[in-house]
């Protein structure tokens, strides 16, 4: 992708991976390096939440220098934007004419990465994000049933739900006549263990299991309408710097204080008459 983008933008591309620290000295080497006025950053990640795009905003905020830090301006997010909408429509449209699966038969599962229940319910936008893509790409599909559901949770507390296993487990019960699932993987622009192992073999087989047959629509990659896609994003003058990304840090105060603070103070003994 970076190469076809070099290409494309006639410049230079850097590319970043927050859990491949393995590579992030030979990152900040050639961050250093730039010389411009500008840098634009573009997350792979179309809706925005403090879990991932805010997460590389605050981890570069803190490994960067503050000269190159105040020259980035974020694509915060693309949830809605037309051509990422143009680009999720026409992938899906191919993948139904090549597999010549037919829309009133059809339904489109959109299954996104999942996130703590607590983050929506401290104000990320996240869950808000990930409908609207959904509802903006249903759009070109009215003959299709649609459902959005989460995947990928780990360890304990709620997770954003409903979660694509219980969607899969209970598909008889709101399918109806349809017979033919198309798994949609709307918040991952490329495929990578969380396409091709979890929604292949954890949720494909339950739908197979269930007497349905199971597709999946490849991620975005290299779709032509992908790339000029995220060149027009890149090239639109809106932007957002790395600050606005970045959630304030929780307050130090542990919750005992906070209980000690407006505690009543215990009433004094009254001095004894002498």
């Amino acid at each position: 992708l970076a190469d076809v983008l070099r290409k494309r933008l006639d410049g230079p591309v850097i590319t970043f991976h927050r859990y491949l620290p393995a590579t992030h000295q030979e990152f900040i080497k050639n961050m250093q390096s730039i010389d411009c006025e500008e840098i634009r950053v573009f997350p792979l990640f179309p809706q925005f939440t403090y879990a991932t795009t805010g997460s590389i905003a605050r981890w570069l905020s803190e490994h960067l220098p503050k000269e190159i830090i105040n020259k980035m301006r974020w694509v915060k997010s693309y949830s809605t934007h037309p051509t990422y909408i143009s680009a999720q429509q026409q992938a899906i449209r191919r993948y139904l004419d090549d597999q010549q699966l037919k829309d009133e038969e059809t339904i489109l599962l959109f299954s996104a990465h999942g996130l703590p229940q607590l983050f929506s319910d401290r104000g990320d936008v996240y869950e808000y994000e990930c409908n609207a893509s959904f509802s903006a790409v249903m759009e070109a599909f009215p003959q299709i049933q649609g459902r959005l559901s989460y995947q990928s949770k780990f360890g304990r507390g709620e997770w954003l739900k409903p979660y694509t296993i219980d969607v899969c487990e209970k598909i008889k019960s709101w399918c109806g006549e349809r017979k033919q699932v198309v798994f949609v993987p709307i918040s991952f622009t490329s495929d990578h263990i969380e396409t091709l192992f979890e929604v292949e073999e954890q949720y494909m087989t339950v739908i197979v299991r269930e007497g349905l047959n199971a597709y999946r629509v490849p991620a975005l990659t290299l779709n032509a309408e992908w790339i000029d896609s995220i060149v027009t994003m890149i090239q639109e003058k809106e932007g957002c710097s790395s600050l606005m990304l970045i959630r304030p840090k929780e307050c130090p105060f542990r919750w005992s204080r906070i209980k000690n603070f407006f505690r009543r103070p215990e009433k004094v003994a009254e001095p004894q008459q002498s």
